[in-house]
């Protein structure tokens, strides 16, 4: 086996991994995250108060629970989504709403704010009141495509410069 290839698990130990919320906090437990090869069973066991301790306690404190999440995975995936932590990161009951896509609207900004630096190197080594003019244009434009928060006294970007300049 090549060192590129993918390790793949055995069907005997690939199973499903569970999240289950709780309705209410216990104590500082609000979900539990589970395996079981057949996860019907391993659920049943669950509501007659066997199988794993917290969720004995959990059924006794007559907080009752619901399957939020699963994924197909072996033990060992179980122990890695455990040692991640902050389940509630990872169960759509509790709000997790996947991250849209915003790299689009960050490359726009990013590329805005650098042609603003280079519009404002500019501005400051030219002397001709033409070409400042122009640069003027060019920032006002920019700025005023973009809604920003102005700077307390400061109206635009524009003045801001002139004020530099005076």
């Amino acid at each position: 086996m090549d060192s590129a290839s993918p390790v793949t698990v055995p069907d005997r130990y690939v199973g499903t991994v569970y999240l289950l919320h709780f309705d209410r906090p216990y104590r500082h437990a609000r979900h539990y995250i589970g395996w079981a090869k057949n996860v019907t069973s391993r659920l049943a066991l669950h509501e007659a108060g066997q199988g794993a301790r917290l969720l004995q306690v959990v059924q006794a404190a007559g907080i009752t629970w619901t399957l939020a999440r699963t994924w197909r995975g072996s033990r060992s995936r179980e122990r890695q989504i455990k040692r991640m932590g902050g389940a509630a990161r990872r169960c759509p009951l509790c709000g997790v709403r996947p991250m849209p896509d915003r790299s689009a609207t960050l490359d726009a900004g990013w590329a805005r704010a650098y042609r603003l630096r280079e519009l404002i190197d500019l501005w400051w080594e030219t002397t001709d009141p033409v070409q400042r003019d122009r640069i003027d244009a060019e920032i006002t434009a920019l700025t005023e495509s973009t809604p920003c928060t102005p700077l307390p006294g400061v109206t635009s970007p524009v003045d801001s410069l002139a004020a530099w300049a005076a």
